[in-house]
């Protein structure tokens, strides 16, 4: 499937619908970074499902938007409630009020910098010789990150 054939057709055809279908995003997910994510990828697929050289049918991208919005929900709420089951700082038999304060104070992390620090436990609790974390890849980001100690 050529996607260059007709530039003009496509630009006109996303110009004329693409509002509507960013609104319909928005409504389906819960955010408005989610929205944006799963209208790129609803078009893609549907660009692809269609396998023509003319724009998809509006309501296979609408159809499409609200399945991916649902599968995009399902994840997370899956994501969450493994989170919240497990019990990173339980011990064995005294639970101590350092170790409650350590779990609210990461509780009240942001979700990219709470993975981190699980990601550094996980790594120490593993006994890992690597002062990182091995699920991350080397890279600038890496560094930006967490701090070796």
């Amino acid at each position: 499937m050529d996607f260059n054939a007709q530039p003009q057709t496509w630009r006109s055809w996303l110009s004329a619908n693409g509002r509507r279908f960013l609104l319909f995003a928005r409504d389906q997910t819960r955010n408005e970074a989610d929205a944006h994510d799963v209208l790129q990828d609803s078009l893609v697929e549907s660009w692809k499902r269609h396998g023509a050289d003319a724009p998809p049918p509006d309501a296979l991208v609408f159809a499409t938007i609200r399945r991916r919005s649902i599968d995009l929900a399902r994840r997370t709420d899956r994501r969450e409630r493994r989170e919240v089951e497990a019990d990173w700082f339980a011990t064995d038999s005294s639970e101590t009020s350092i170790d409650a304060e350590l779990e609210q104070a990461v509780k009240a992390l942001s979700p990219i910098y709470r993975e981190v620090v699980v990601l550094k436990v996980w790594c120490i609790a593993r006994g890992s010789s690597s002062r990182t974390p091995s699920l991350m890849k080397p890279g600038p980001y890496r560094t930006n990150l967490i701090s070796v100690s």
